[in-house]
C-alpha cells in the first residue's frame, strides 16, 4: 500500500468505483483503517526481520490490523508497539497523472513530522 494523490471525488458514482481506490478511513471503535472502495477490507502490517510492508486484506482480529491515531500528536501507530508510527517515505513515485509514496513503519522519533502526521476526515465527509 501506499499513499496517493487524492482522486477527484464524483459522489454520483457507487462506492466500488475505480476512482475510490485511493480512500480509506479511520474506525476508531475497530481501530482499523478500512478501504471505502473495497468494503470489508483493511490496512495490515507485514511485517519481517528486516522490511515492513502494509497490505490491504480481509478485516480480521489480526493484531496488525489494529492501528492507534493520536489526534493530538497526528500519528497512527501500530497498536502492538506504540514506538512506531505509519508513515511515508520521502520520494515521490510517479503513478500515472499522479503521484504516491510507499507507507513505511519506523521508530516515531526517527521520522520527520511531515512523513508521519496525518489528518483524518470522518466517512461522511468522504
Amino acid at each position: 500500500m501506499q499513499t496517493h494523490t487524492c482522486k477527484p471525488k464524483n459522489l454520483e458514482e457507487p462506492r466500488d468505483f475505480a476512482g475510490n481506490d485511493t480512500r480509506f478511513y479511520y474506525d476508531e471503535q475497530s481501530q482499523r483503517i478500512a478501504s471505502f472502495a473495497f468494503e470489508g477490507f483493511c490496512m495490515q502490517a507485514l511485517i519481517a526481520s528486516e522490511l515492513t510492508v502494509f497490505a490491504l486484506l480481509e478485516c480480521s482480529d489480526h493484531p496488525r490490523q489494529r492501528l492507534i491515531f493520536n489526534s493530538e500528536s497526528e500519528t497512527i501507530h501500530l497498536a502492538e508497539d506504540m514506538n512506531r508510527c505509519v508513515g511515508v517515505v520521502p520520494e515521490t513515485v510517479p503513478a500515472g497523472p499522479w503521484v504516491k509514496k510507499p507507507l513505511t513503519l519506523q521508530a516515531c522519533d526517527e521520522l520527520p513530522d511531515s512523513l508521519k502526521q496525518w489528518t483524518l476526515v470522518s466517512e461522511q465527509s468522504q
